[in-house]
């Protein structure tokens, strides 16, 4: 018996949590592609996993970023920019080490990166501030994998 939920369903990957609930009855998929799966971890709930359609590798990815980053702060822009270089670079070193391309299972959500900057504290140790952007850019989820990885590796 597992002791956690996770975020990704644990027999594939293309899935992702989208809904929690105590009562079966509120999770309607109204023809979506989802799973339900069912916990008991001191207390009985339902957890909804939807897949967002997209798949295939970071390679599949459409790199058409022009407008949104266009529409971004030169603050933001920056952060962004370095964000995605970092990303690379992993998706480059998982394709060197391992002779295969990252796994995707969403497209990239650049428009969620703003908000991600904007709930950090600018003003704080440089630690502090690292950590901030470290944990907003992983709890916003904008990437299609490596959320962990690139966020470490920018607060490096």
């Amino acid at each position: 018996m597992t002791s956690h939920v996770d975020y990704h369903h644990p027999e594939n990957s293309q899935y992702s949590l989208a809904y929690v609930t105590q009562d079966r009855d509120e999770i309607t998929t109204s023809g979506q592609d989802a799973i339900i799966e069912h916990y008991n971890l001191d207390e009985e709930f339902f957890v909804l996993y939807t897949n967002r359609g997209a798949s295939g590798t970071v390679e599949d990815l459409d790199d058409e970023f022009e407008n949104v980053l266009d529409a971004m702060s030169p603050q933001n822009r920056t952060i962004t920019v370095r964000l995605l270089q970092i990303f690379e670079e992993i998706v480059e070193g998982k394709q060197l080490e391992e002779e295969a391309m990252l796994d995707i299972y969403k497209q990239i959500e650049l428009d969620r990166i703003p908000d991600a900057i904007e709930r950090v504290n600018w003003t704080g140790t440089g630690v502090d501030v690292a950590g901030q952007l470290m944990s907003t850019l992983i709890l916003k989820h904008a990437l299609p994998n490596a959320n962990h990885r690139t966020s470490i590796g920018m607060a490096q």
